[in-house]
């Protein structure tokens, strides 16, 4: 009889791990979309939280640089870096959700940003960094 009871309870936790998948937790649908930072539109008190709107976002005001990144069903990302001489430049990598956060890292597998979203809307985003390389 025991042995019943353990074999079940045995198979419903190992059912719990497999459905517990190592992958992306599916996001909505807005979230896949390339976003554009707008800082013009942050709070000011130099807190952690950052604006975002989407790059097709037509009141956006005129910025010599603008963080821009895109993030991709399949768990890729890629964003613009800041170059000194003006000639700024794509860096791949992949993006995943874990433990409320998304965690973006560069081919080398470091950790270039991790953030929690605080809001997400269709035409804005904002997030709370915990790291920013």
């Amino acid at each position: 009889m025991y042995k019943h009871i353990f074999f079940i309870l045995l198979l419903f936790a190992s059912l719990l791990c497999i459905s517990q998948s190592k992958g992306n937790t599916k996001m909505p649908e807005v979230f896949y979309n390339c976003w554009i930072a707008s800082p013009e539109e942050d709070s000011g008190d130099n807190s952690i939280s950052e604006t975002y709107r989407p790059c097709n976002y037509k009141d956006s005001k005129p910025s010599m640089f603008r963080y821009k990144i895109e993030f991709f069903k399949n768990g890729k990302c890629k964003w613009l870096q800041l170059a000194a001489n003006d000639a700024h430049y794509f860096i791949d990598g992949v993006w995943f959700y874990k433990f409320g956060k998304v965690i973006v890292r560069n081919e080398k597998k470091e950790t270039e940003l991790k953030f929690k979203i605080q809001h997400l809307a269709y035409n804005r985003m904002n997030i709370i960094i915990k790291y920013k390389k």
